[in-house]
């Protein structure tokens, strides 16, 4: 058995082991097909890349050619201008040669025509050879200016040619970066089932750290190169200003020395015309004596000598006119240097953006990499776990990954081959920056000693200046020696003393001329700095307005977000009473019911005409309530998006703030040019420095005007928002007359569910006297006010708690009437519960109503308050303006009469306002006292059974009481707008009576409503101790009787104070108006 086992494990072992070597070789053949099929995708792949390798190399051909054929073009452009250049050059400078050559032989024939005085003849040679040297040292000059001029634009197009060699250097860079991603994406293609030995991966992670490393110094070689270009760039405008500055004092020099040249060359011709004069002089005087002769000559020499004298102080202008031209010839060296040093910035940071590039391109290079690597250790780890395969397989499979890694090696090495190259062009870029950084250096040296060039011209030219007056002293103190010339020689010697007296007043008119310019330029800097800090003045105005606009908007919309919640919570408890009294007139409906004899069939008919009227009553109230609150809904949605307005508002208004201080912070800094400008000015004399300064700030008050215009928009959406905001504050007042029409509504309804009440206890009493067995049910039904009355103290709940208790108790109550129909007779105890639940939901209704009442109260308070406010505030403003009305008149003196009637008439209007008020306090104590009797009698008088001489008093009680509120009512709407007639008065007067008038009519209608809500708590327990006491009615009719004689008393004493009100408005036009008004409202009160 032992052995039979031993072979059938053995068996079972074979089996499996079997099982297992045609799996393994299933997996080998899978694995065999997949390499097979990867080596074909491989090899497919390579054809393609061929196709793509040849595709690319010809379209960079192409692209190529088309390049050099665009630069072959634009090369034999600029050679076409160059050309058109140096051809117009040629032909001005023979013009010019022509020019000389016609001023030379005119100056040769000059010298032809005086052969006899051998030292002029000699002097004047002597210039004519001095001319003809500086001609020809200027015209070496514009040589040699031409042939730098066309050095300059040799290497203008050598570094042209050399920025294209950089473009190409950068397009065979991003094509090698076009091509490194491409195969990447091969090499991630090809690498996704293969493995890689720890080694090669090792080899790997170390030369990608290694060119991090080389990455972050790049990065830091280049933060330290874009630093010493802001600082290149900084000292590049600081020099640019100053070659500014020197260009506009060479053109000032310029102008001066052009002047000089022109008076220079009009004392030249003075002095021929004289030399002239002289010779025909000598030419008369043949036969003068020896001795006369002498002294002529004598003359003569001394005049030749100061002749030289002024000649060489023209050569000494000449070279500083020369000298003036070297430095123009610097001062274009200079721009010219720094255009190249502009480009070279322009290169250098297109060399910054390729190689950041090239640097992003190489960071993802390198996580596609570590990417590879990820994936490669886990088919790694994939493999290890598949150690099953056969030897064969495994070093095949090593074979064909070592491949892989070699060729991942030699991309590598392209990599570094390119950072390489990259490296290069960092270290090229760098020399050019030191190039730079050493023609900067050059620059600045020809800076310093152009400013030391310019110094040493001033100060030559203060020297010529003393000469001449020094020669014009001379001329002066000669004037007594010359008398004995002869008369043509005094008259010669009179007129140069004329032309000098007159070039000396012209300096003298010039120098006052630039003297007013100057004092003219200083007055319009002085205004313009007042307008400037005017300027600044009205910008912290339109600040301040902005921000006090601002502020304003954001308190209104509180406000009006308060007035909508409390609307919205109004709303809410208008809704809840009105589902109360649906429910109870549903309910005063179905009492009827309750009767089971056929002999009370009128009951029921006439219970259920007054519910179709109470119905449709309720109906209408609440389709009305519905559209309330869909316009609340509207009010809140306006709301919000004024809020959204207000808020972009603000964000333009910051805006515009910010545009502001930089404009401050421009206008600040051009007044600072302006100072040091100034400054400069008055040292050098530079008026074109003043003409700049008066430029930049014309631009500048044009930037202000614009910011003025700009500032004038958000003024004008401030205005639209003011007006937004007005609007809302009439809808919100027309919302609430709407939301004060609905109490009066709500009173309505419960005048009509009283005469429901009453019809009902009247009911009730006929079945009292046809039927005794059902009296305890009647007596149960009717001490309904008096249990609301008991639980009236009960107001913690919520208005959530109101919600549910009246919504819920819908479905027993119609079970109720469905029972008292299908039964005959009904027990006490159901008909207590159904009245228990009518007093819960009628005293949470009454709790609400009280709620309600007291949040109009607090809200007529706060809007009294703030009407109170703006009231004082017109006030103040009105006797300010008064005031400084009265100190105009007597600073006029006009006659003391006019100010008078004003005076009295104030008066007069502030006694009427006093009689109104107190009229108004005594009629709301008055209705007071009148609402609480009259809700006495109307208690008493429904506690009675017996009598029907009681049945009358409530109605007479009860048409007085909606008399009095229609009037209240009537009195509200008139104070809404009551300024309108009054044209003899001024208007905050009479609304101030208008206010406190409506205070007293205010408070009269809450303590009415208090009043309603205490009398009904009250109702019952007074028809209890009416039912008890009966000998008390005489006393109870006598009290009432004193309360209606003093209602009518203090309604008449109400309607002298109205009238008296409508007289101050009106005036005595209307006055039979006023009396057919008058005997209208007497019979109303009688009523």
């Amino acid at each position: 058995r032992e052995k039979l086992e031993v072979q059938c494990q053995a068996e079972k072992v074979r089996d499996d082991l079997q099982k297992q070597v045609k799996a393994l070789e299933i997996d080998v053949e899978e694995q065999v097909c997949r390499f097979i099929e990867l080596e074909q995708e491989k090899n497919a792949e390579l054809m393609d890349l061929r196709q793509q390798n040849q595709a690319l190399e010809k379209q960079l051909e192409k692209m190529r050619k088309m390049d050099l054929r665009q630069q072959n073009q634009a090369l034999e452009k600029q050679l076409e201008k160059m050309r058109k250049f140096l051809d117009e050059q040629a032909i001005d400078r023979e013009h010019e040669r022509d020019v000389f050559q016609q001023e030379i032989q005119k100056l040769e024939q000059q010298l032809k025509l005086v052969p006899r005085f051998q030292p002029i003849s000699e002097h004047q040679t002597r210039e004519v050879e001095q001319l003809t040297n500086h001609l020809k040292e200027k015209t070496d000059k514009c040589s040699e200016l031409l042939l730098s001029k066309e050095q300059l634009q040799r290497d203008v197009q050598e570094r042209n040619e050399e920025i294209e060699k950089l473009e190409c250097r950068v397009r065979e860079l991003e094509q090698a970066l076009l091509s490194v991603q491409t195969l990447s994406k091969r090499w991630r293609t090809r690498n996704s089932f293969g493995a890689v030995e720890p080694k090669a991966e090792l080899c790997l992670e170390v030369q990608l750290q290694a060119e991090r490393d080389a990455i972050d110094r790049k990065e830091k070689e280049i933060t330290n190169l874009e630093e010493q270009l802001e600082q290149f760039r900084e000292e590049l405008e600081n020099k640019n200003e100053e070659v500014q500055q020197l260009h506009m004092q060479l053109e000032i020099q310029k102008k001066e020395s052009t002047t000089r040249l022109q008076e220079l060359e009009q004392e030249n011709k003075l002095f021929k015309d004289e030399m002239e004069k002289l010779g025909f002089a000598i030419k008369e005087s043949d036969a003068v004596s020896p001795q006369d002769q002498q002294v002529l000559f004598g003359k003569f020499a001394q005049i030749i000598h100061e002749k030289e004298v002024e000649i060489d102080r023209l050569n000494e202008q000449i070279i500083k006119l020369q000298q003036q031209l070297k430095i123009t010839t610097d001062n274009k060296v200079i721009e010219e240097k720094n255009e190249l040093i502009r480009d070279l910035e322009a290169q250098i940071e297109c060399l910054m953006s390729d190689q950041e590039r090239v640097r992003k391109n190489r960071e993802e290079e390198i996580e596609q990499l570590n990417e590879v690597i990820e994936k490669l250790q886990q088919e790694l780890a994939n493999i290890d776990q598949k150690t099953s395969v056969d030897p064969s397989s495994l070093s095949e499979e090593a074979d064909s990954l070592k491949h892989q890694l070699d060729k991942v090696i030699a991309e590598k090495l392209a990599l570094e081959h390119q950072v390489e190259t990259t490296n290069e062009e960092m270290a090229v870029t760098k020399n050019v920056l030191k190039e730079t950084n050493f023609k900067m250096n050059q620059l600045t040296q020809e800076l310093c000693s152009l400013k030391r060039e310019r110094e040493k011209m001033e100060r030559i030219q203060s020297v010529p200046e003393k000469s001449v007056n020094m020669s014009v002293g001379d001329l002066s103190k000669d004037k007594p020696e010359m008398d004995l010339i002869p008369t043509e020689d005094a008259l010669a010697q009179l007129e140069t003393q004329t032309q000098l007296r007159s070039s000396e007043e012209s300096s003298k008119v010039s120098l006052s001329s630039l003297e007013t310019k100057l004092l003219q330029l200083e007055s319009t800097v002085s205004t313009k700095d007042l307008e400037l800090t005017q300027c600044y003045k009205q910008i912290q105005d339109m600040r301040e307005q902005g921000r006090s606009e601002t502020e304003m908007l954001q308190t209104k919309i509180v406000s009006l977000q308060k007035v909508l919640e409390e609307k919205v919570a109004a709303a809410l408890v208008s809704q809840v009473q009105l589902e109360a009294v649906q429910e109870y007139v549903k309910l005063c409906a179905d009492k009827p019911a309750v009767s089971s004899d056929p002999a009370r069939t009128e009951v029921p008919g006439l219970s259920q005409l007054a519910g179709n009227t109470m119905e449709s009553d309720v109906s209408a109230l609440t389709w009305r309530i519905s559209e309330l609150e869909s316009q609340l809904v509207e009010m809140h949605s306006s709301l919000i998006s004024e809020k959204e307005q207000v808020e972009i508002a603000e964000k333009n208004a910051l805006e515009k703030e910010k545009k502001l201080q930089e404009l401050q912070k421009l206008v600040q800094d051009s007044e600072t040019k302006q100072r040091e400008r100034e400054r400069q000015s008055r040292l050098h004399g530079d008026l074109g420095v003043l003409e700049s300064t008066t430029s930049e700030e014309s631009g500048v008050f044009g930037e202000l005007e614009a910011l003025r215009a700009e500032s004038a928009a958000p003024k004008g959406e401030l205005a639209n928002y003011k007006e937004l905001a007005e609007k809302l504050q009439e809808e919100l007042l027309v919302k609430e007359t709407n939301m004060a029409s609905l109490p009066k509504e709500l009173s309505h309804v419960r005048d009509q569910l009283t005469e429901a009440e009453d019809k009902l206890s009247h009911f009730s009493e006929k079945e009292d006297k046809t039927e005794v067995q059902e009296h305890g049910t009647i007596c149960i039904l009717e001490p309904c006010p008096g249990q609301i009355g008991e639980s009236f103290a009960s107001q913690t709940e919520g208005a959530v708690q109101v919600n549910s208790h009246t919504q819920t108790p819908q479905i027993p109550v119609r079970s109720v009437g469905i029972q008292t129909h299908s039964q005959s007779d009904s027990s006490p105890e159901e008909v207590a519960e159904i009245i228990s639940r009518f007093t819960e939901k009628i005293e949470q209704m009454r709790e609400l109503h009280a709620a309600e009442i007291l949040d109009m109260e607090s809200r007529h308070i706060s809007e009294t308050e703030t009407l109170k406010r703006e009231h004082c505030i017109a006030v103040q403003l009105l006797t300010e303006e008064c005031a400084s009305l009265k100190s105009l008149i007597q600073g006029l003196r006009m006659p003391e009469g006019s100010s008078v009637p004003e005076l009295t008439h104030s008066n007069a209007y502030q006694t009427r306002e006093v009689g109104s008020s107190d009229s108004g306090s005594d009629w709301g104590q008055g209705i007071y006292l009148t609402q609480s009797q009259g809700f006495d009698t109307a208690s008493e008088a429904r506690g009675e059974e017996g009598e029907t001489s009681t049945d009358s008093f409530p109605k007479k009680i009860k048409g007085l009481l909606r008399a009095v509120h229609n009037e209240g009512m009537q009195v509200l709407s008139l104070t809404e707008g009551p300024c309108g007639d009054g044209e003899d008065y001024p208007g905050h007067q009479l609304s101030e009576s208008w206010l406190e008038e409506r205070r007293a009519y205010l408070s009269t209608i809450s303590s009415l409503k208090d009043f309603i809500t205490k009398m009904q708590v009250q109702r019952e327990v007074e028809v209890y101790d009416s039912s008890q006491s009966h000998e008390n009615i005489s006393d109870w009719r006598g009290e009432l009787l004193l309360a209606l004689q003093q209602v009518f008393l203090r309604e008449r004493s109400v309607l002298l104070a109205a009238f008296k009100t409508e007289l101050t408005a009106l005036g005595t036009r209307d006055a039979a108006g006023l009396l057919n008004c008058l005997e209208q409202r007497i019979p109303r009160t009688e009523y």
